[in-house]
């Protein structure tokens, strides 16, 4: 009997995640949709040509490098390849 009752609670158990698995799949698309609305409602699309001057973004800091003085922006300089971001 106990053996039972311990099946139907894991089967209960089961169920349930599954519903949450779902529910929680369901609203992070949601907000996936809706961050995307907001970000694009902000982008600007900008269109380079080779030539020109740019600033290259370079996040990636060096260990041992204090974020409070971190310049991620390196440039200006002269654009010689374009690359496909979009």
């Amino acid at each position: 009997m106990a053996d039972r009752n311990l099946k139907q609670q894991m089967e209960k158990l089961k169920t349930s995640l599954k519903q949450a698995y779902k529910a929680v799949t369901v609203a992070n698309r949601q907000a996936h949709q809706t961050n995307k609305r907001y970000y694009t409602r902000r982008a600007k699309y900008r269109k380079f040509k080779i030539g020109e001057w740019v600033y290259l973004y370079n996040p990636a800091r060096k260990p041992g490098l204090s974020q409070k003085f971190f310049k991620p922006w390196s440039g200006p300089g002269v654009g010689t390849k374009l690359r496909n971001t979009g």
